[in-house]
């Protein structure tokens, strides 16, 4: 199976260092995320997450926006936070998901067919980047790196 280039160089990443927001009182970090697509800064967030999670409901959406915007069919983004836990890249002749259940992440092509699958640990499971992150790198590891051709993921 061949994945398209065209989808490029996906990124997201934290930009700076989490920093007490005024929502300490539940624990809340303030965190500045960058979406980049072949380099180009795509969108600049800003989010408050609960203790456990790196990225809310708030930043999951902006991401979502930011990708569809660019002409990158994205979709699921913010059901990272929901029971289905998944997210699809597609172009116009390939798509590929990454699929999360507790305790493992998956990589389907677009026929639904497992590519590749990953167990991670409680402690992966928390972080949502993790989950993401950990499924673009798998597919690096699966030799499907074509699609995403060298994903960075840096600042973790």
């Amino acid at each position: 199976m061949e994945i398209g280039t065209e989808l490029g160089i996906l990124a997201l990443y934290r930009c700076r260092s989490s920093v007490p927001s005024i929502s300490s009182a539940v624990g809340g970090v303030l965190e500045d995320w960058k979406v980049r697509l072949d380099g180009q800064d795509l969108a600049e967030m800003r989010g408050c997450a609960p203790p456990g999670y790196a990225m809310n409901r708030q930043v999951a959406h902006g991401v979502e926006g930011a990708l569809l915007d660019s002409s990158v069919a994205v979709v699921g983004a913010s059901s990272l936070f929901s029971s289905k836990r998944s997210i699809k890249f597609s172009s116009a002749d390939s798509a590929i998901e990454f699929c999360v259940t507790w305790g493992k992440v998956s990589v389907r092509d677009g026929s639904g067919e497992v590519l590749a699958r990953k167990d991670v640990s409680a402690w992966h499971m928390d972080r949502v980047d993790m989950r993401v992150f950990g499924a673009i790198a798998l597919v690096e590891m699966a030799g499907l790196g074509a699609m995403l051709r060298n994903p960075v993921l840096s600042a973790f």
